[in-house]
Protein backbone atom coordinates (compact mmCIF):
# COMPACT_ATOMS: atom_id res chain seq x y z
CA UNK A 1 0.00 0.00 0.00
CA UNK A 2 1.19 3.22 -0.52
CA UNK A 3 -0.33 6.99 0.37
CA UNK A 4 0.15 10.21 -0.77
CA UNK A 5 -1.60 13.54 0.94
CA UNK A 6 -1.75 17.01 0.13
CA UNK A 7 1.68 16.73 -2.37
CA UNK A 8 2.05 19.63 -4.25
CA UNK A 9 5.08 19.74 -6.58
CA UNK A 10 6.53 22.94 -9.14
CA UNK A 11 9.42 22.85 -11.19
CA UNK A 12 11.64 25.92 -9.71
CA UNK A 13 14.45 25.94 -12.29
CA UNK A 14 11.92 26.40 -15.57
CA UNK A 15 9.86 28.53 -13.55
CA UNK A 16 12.33 30.83 -12.43
CA UNK A 17 13.22 31.69 -16.74
CA UNK A 18 9.32 31.91 -17.47
CA UNK A 19 8.93 34.12 -14.39
CA UNK A 20 11.63 36.52 -15.74
CA UNK A 21 10.10 36.84 -18.88
CA UNK A 22 6.36 37.09 -17.58
CA UNK A 23 7.55 38.95 -14.07
CA UNK A 24 5.39 36.32 -11.84
CA UNK A 25 6.05 35.25 -8.46
CA UNK A 26 5.53 32.14 -7.80
CA UNK A 27 5.84 29.19 -9.85
CA UNK A 28 3.50 27.14 -11.11
CA UNK A 29 2.44 24.34 -9.79
CA UNK A 30 2.91 20.74 -11.64
CA UNK A 31 0.71 19.25 -9.53
CA UNK A 32 -0.95 20.92 -6.45
CA UNK A 33 -2.76 18.80 -3.47
CA UNK A 34 -2.47 15.26 -4.61
CA UNK A 35 -4.12 13.10 -1.85
CA UNK A 36 -4.45 9.27 -2.64
CA UNK A 37 -4.57 5.88 -1.25
CA UNK A 38 -3.28 2.64 -3.16
CA UNK A 39 -4.18 -0.65 -1.89
CA UNK A 40 -2.00 -3.90 -2.12
CA UNK A 41 -3.78 -5.82 -5.04
CA UNK A 42 -4.87 -2.68 -6.68
CA UNK A 43 -4.00 -1.54 -10.23
CA UNK A 44 -3.87 2.53 -11.02
CA UNK A 45 -3.53 4.15 -14.14
CA UNK A 46 -3.28 8.02 -14.72
CA UNK A 47 -4.66 9.27 -17.52
CA UNK A 48 -5.32 13.31 -18.71
CA UNK A 49 -4.13 15.92 -21.16
CA UNK A 50 -0.29 16.61 -21.89
CA UNK A 51 0.77 18.80 -18.90
CA UNK A 52 -1.68 17.23 -16.24
CA UNK A 53 0.96 15.87 -14.05
CA UNK A 54 1.00 12.43 -14.47
CA UNK A 55 4.94 12.25 -15.50
CA UNK A 56 5.59 14.33 -12.37
CA UNK A 57 3.48 11.78 -10.01
CA UNK A 58 5.27 9.23 -11.67
CA UNK A 59 8.47 10.95 -11.05
CA UNK A 60 7.23 11.19 -7.05
CA UNK A 61 6.09 8.16 -6.89
CA UNK A 62 9.14 6.47 -8.40
CA UNK A 63 11.30 8.50 -5.49
CA UNK A 64 13.33 10.44 -8.60
CA UNK A 65 11.99 13.76 -7.09
CA UNK A 66 10.66 14.57 -3.88
CA UNK A 67 7.38 16.58 -3.21
CA UNK A 68 7.55 20.41 -2.39
CA UNK A 69 4.71 20.09 -0.06
CA UNK A 70 2.62 16.89 1.27
CA UNK A 71 3.44 13.59 2.29
CA UNK A 72 4.23 10.19 0.48
CA UNK A 73 4.56 6.55 2.66
CA UNK A 74 5.40 3.40 1.57
CA UNK A 75 3.74 0.62 3.68
CA UNK A 76 4.94 -2.92 3.74
CA UNK A 77 7.79 -2.77 0.93
CA UNK A 78 5.30 -1.39 -1.39
CA UNK A 79 7.23 -0.40 -4.71
CA UNK A 80 5.95 1.37 -7.95
CA UNK A 81 6.15 -0.28 -11.03
CA UNK A 82 6.67 1.91 -14.27
CA UNK A 83 5.98 1.15 -18.04
CA UNK A 84 6.15 4.43 -20.06
CA UNK A 85 5.32 4.39 -24.10
CA UNK A 86 8.54 4.18 -25.01
CA UNK A 87 9.24 1.23 -23.36
CA UNK A 88 6.41 -0.78 -25.19
CA UNK A 89 8.02 1.04 -28.80
CA UNK A 90 11.73 -0.55 -27.68
CA UNK A 91 10.03 -3.97 -27.09
CA UNK A 92 9.53 -4.30 -30.40
CA UNK A 93 12.11 -2.37 -32.82
CA UNK A 94 15.29 -3.65 -30.38
CA UNK A 95 16.80 -6.90 -30.24
CA UNK A 96 14.18 -7.94 -28.06
CA UNK A 97 11.63 -8.67 -31.47
CA UNK A 98 12.97 -12.02 -31.55
CA UNK A 99 12.26 -13.18 -28.19
CA UNK A 100 9.07 -14.24 -26.82
CA UNK A 101 7.25 -13.05 -24.12
CA UNK A 102 7.86 -15.90 -22.14
CA UNK A 103 12.07 -15.61 -23.04
CA UNK A 104 11.66 -11.49 -22.30
CA UNK A 105 10.67 -12.37 -18.73
CA UNK A 106 13.12 -15.33 -18.61
CA UNK A 107 16.08 -13.12 -19.63
CA UNK A 108 15.20 -10.53 -17.49
CA UNK A 109 15.44 -12.58 -14.24
CA UNK A 110 18.84 -14.67 -15.62
CA UNK A 111 20.52 -11.26 -15.57
CA UNK A 112 20.26 -11.05 -11.99
CA UNK A 113 20.20 -14.81 -11.06
CA UNK A 114 21.23 -14.08 -7.52
CA UNK A 115 19.29 -11.07 -6.64
CA UNK A 116 16.95 -11.49 -3.64
CA UNK A 117 13.66 -11.24 -5.86
CA UNK A 118 15.22 -14.23 -8.02
CA UNK A 119 16.21 -16.25 -4.94
CA UNK A 120 12.81 -15.93 -3.82
CA UNK A 121 11.10 -17.01 -7.52
CA UNK A 122 13.13 -20.26 -7.20
CA UNK A 123 12.78 -20.86 -3.29
CA UNK A 124 15.76 -19.75 -2.33
CA UNK A 125 17.63 -21.80 -5.09
CA UNK A 126 19.90 -20.11 -7.91
CA UNK A 127 21.37 -23.01 -9.52
CA UNK A 128 17.93 -25.08 -10.12
CA UNK A 129 14.49 -24.66 -10.32
CA UNK A 130 14.50 -23.35 -13.60
CA UNK A 131 10.59 -25.73 -14.90
CA UNK A 132 9.30 -23.87 -11.64
CA UNK A 133 10.37 -20.70 -12.68
CA UNK A 134 9.42 -21.28 -15.94
CA UNK A 135 5.99 -22.03 -14.62
CA UNK A 136 5.86 -19.07 -12.50
CA UNK A 137 6.47 -16.32 -15.27
CA UNK A 138 3.64 -18.54 -17.83
CA UNK A 139 1.06 -18.03 -14.64
CA UNK A 140 1.91 -14.56 -13.96
CA UNK A 141 1.91 -13.97 -18.14
CA UNK A 142 -1.51 -15.67 -18.20
CA UNK A 143 -2.41 -12.91 -15.83
CA UNK A 144 -2.11 -10.19 -18.50
CA UNK A 145 -3.45 -12.44 -21.25
CA UNK A 146 -0.52 -13.51 -23.08
CA UNK A 147 -1.03 -17.37 -22.80
CA UNK A 148 -0.26 -20.76 -24.43
CA UNK A 149 1.65 -20.28 -27.99
CA UNK A 150 1.75 -16.76 -27.51
CA UNK A 151 3.69 -16.73 -24.86
CA UNK A 152 6.21 -19.52 -25.78
CA UNK A 153 6.40 -18.98 -29.56
CA UNK A 154 5.31 -15.81 -30.89
CA UNK A 155 8.14 -13.19 -31.34
CA UNK A 156 7.54 -10.14 -29.78
CA UNK A 157 7.64 -7.89 -33.25
CA UNK A 158 4.50 -10.56 -33.95
CA UNK A 159 2.42 -9.16 -30.87
CA UNK A 160 0.00 -6.29 -31.56
CA UNK A 161 0.57 -2.91 -29.91
CA UNK A 162 -1.73 -4.03 -27.14
CA UNK A 163 -0.27 -7.65 -26.80
CA UNK A 164 2.83 -5.68 -26.40
CA UNK A 165 1.74 -3.27 -23.82
CA UNK A 166 0.30 -6.63 -21.54
CA UNK A 167 3.90 -8.35 -21.78
CA UNK A 168 5.19 -4.76 -20.61
CA UNK A 169 3.05 -4.31 -17.81
CA UNK A 170 3.64 -8.22 -17.17
CA UNK A 171 7.39 -7.28 -17.49
CA UNK A 172 8.23 -4.58 -14.81
CA UNK A 173 5.65 -6.14 -12.26
CA UNK A 174 7.52 -10.06 -12.15
CA UNK A 175 7.68 -11.39 -9.74
CA UNK A 176 6.65 -9.05 -6.86
CA UNK A 177 3.46 -6.93 -8.24
CA UNK A 178 3.67 -3.59 -7.26
CA UNK A 179 0.31 -1.80 -6.11
CA UNK A 180 0.89 0.51 -9.07
CA UNK A 181 1.84 0.73 -12.59
CA UNK A 182 1.52 3.07 -14.93
CA UNK A 183 1.95 3.97 -18.80
CA UNK A 184 2.77 7.08 -19.94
Amino acid sequence: MLSLENVSFSYKAAAEISNQRENSSSPPLAIKNVTLNVAYGEKVVFVGRNGAGKTTLMKILNRVIKPDAGKVQYFHGARVGTLMQHHVEDLKRLESHNLTALELLMKSISKEENSPKVLLANNGNSNGGTTSLETKVRVHLNKFGISGETAVSVPLGGLSGGQLVRVGLAWVTFPNPPPCAATG
